[in-house]
């Protein structure tokens, strides 16, 4: 897609949401750790804060747009955020997730909430927003991220070596039963 064509997706998705949300998104533009991205109901991305395109990689937001989640990243959680904006479609409700791992491929855990989008006079469900932080440090209820995170670089650090059970359980400060 050329930038024009790009820029096009973009003011017809914004058209039909009305006027107004456009400054919304001006306004999450600038939210230093909060980021977001807007698709459209066919899972297109339309828009992305600066935040999130730093924790994606991304050298801009034209370069996401016109873009589903698994074009950008595939695997399993592509799937799960496509899943998720499918699911606020349906319902036309809210979806406040407690977790979700970054896009960065990072270990850092991701607050997020997903909402739908309707046409500027609401008849429509046009697509989601989804808006989310990402921690620094695990949650207390997940004390055991740090020792996976551990287990997770060793393996990433050692491909080719032959890994047991027993020897990825030490690493994790745990036993094989647990």
């Amino acid at each position: 897609m050329t930038v024009k064509e790009k820029q096009q997706v973009r003011t017809d998705f914004f058209a039909e949401i009305g006027e107004n949300f456009l400054g919304v998104k001006e306004m999450l533009d600038h939210i230093p750790a909060g980021a977001m991205y807007i698709k459209a109901a066919d899972g297109r991305i339309v828009a992305l804060n600066r935040r999130n395109c730093e924790i994606c990689n991304l050298p801009d937001e034209f370069s996401a747009i016109g873009l589903r989640s698994d074009e950008l990243f595939p695997g399993d959680k592509s799937e799960i955020w496509l899943a998720n904006d499918r699911s606020v479609l349906r319902s036309g409700r809210p979806l406040h997730t407690t977790h979700s791992h970054a896009a960065d491929g990072s270990m850092r855990l991701s607050l997020k909430s997903v909402y739908p989008i309707r046409s500027a006079d609401g008849s429509r469900l046009i697509g989601t927003m989804c808006l989310y932080r990402q921690n620094s440090t695990p949650e207390p209820a997940l004390g055991w991220h740090d020792r996976i995170k551990g287990v997770t670089s060793y393996i990433n650090a050692h491909p080719t070596e032959e890994l047991t059970l027993k020897r990825l359980a030490k690493l994790g400060s745990t036993t094989p039963s647990k």
